[in-house]
């Protein structure tokens, strides 16, 4: 169940609103500097994808949900360059295009990609509270790896395609495999062949 209550744009330029996620309200931000066009598609993919969330709550384990409540906030910018989580407040990051490919592919990710993330995000900040608020613990390789683990888990519970879930599961083994646009199509994992020089032949 969602509840938005309150809608307003405050005198930092941030379109806010409140929703409830897994029985906790939770403050969603998203720029004002992002077109009313664009803002209202982000709080469309945002509402669906907790909404997924939501429903998918008896499937998920009591483990799984505290690492999704983990996530207080969700802030969504086109003013950064990249997605990322403050691990102490629980704040999700969100650069515009990880939510929004572009306003006339509104699809795309998909809401259950992006519910996913809520989740992998979330798992961050799992580790940083386990480590006592060490940063070397919930970032790099191996925090990337087990995030990514634990967004496939969840995602396999709330309607991931299964082109994302094969996607998660390389980037269980390599988090540097990228798509060249967010999660739109299965990613070509086979290595190129060089192309070969040509012989010289004998005169």
């Amino acid at each position: 169940m969602l509840n938005n209550p309150l809608r307003y744009v405050d005198p930092d330029g941030l379109y806010e609103y409140e929703a409830e996620l897994l029985g906790k309200k939770i403050k969603v931000f998203i720029s004002d500097s992002i077109s009313k066009k664009e803002r209202g598609q982000i709080e469309t993919k945002i509402n669906d994808a907790i909404s997924l969330i939501n429903n998918a709550a008896d499937k998920l384990t009591a483990k799984q949900k505290d690492i999704i409540g983990n996530i207080n906030k969700i802030n969504v910018s086109d003013r950064i360059n990249r997605s990322y989580t403050i691990e102490a407040t629980g704040t999700y990051n969100v650069v515009k295009s990880d939510i929004l490919y572009s306003a006339s592919r509104p699809d795309h990710p998909s809401a259950a990609w992006f519910a996913s993330t809520i989740a992998h995000e979330g798992y961050h900040v799992e580790l940083y509270k386990l480590s006592h608020g060490d940063l070397s613990k919930s970032r790099g390789l191996e925090a990337e790896k087990a995030s990514n683990k634990l967004q496939r888990q969840v995602g396999e519970k709330i309607g991931l395609a299964q082109y994302e879930i094969d996607y998660l599961k390389v980037l269980e083994n390599n988090p540097g495999t990228r798509y060249k646009e967010p999660i739109t199509k299965p990613p070509n994992t086979q290595p190129r062949e060089r192309p070969r020089k040509p012989t010289k032949r004998s005169p």
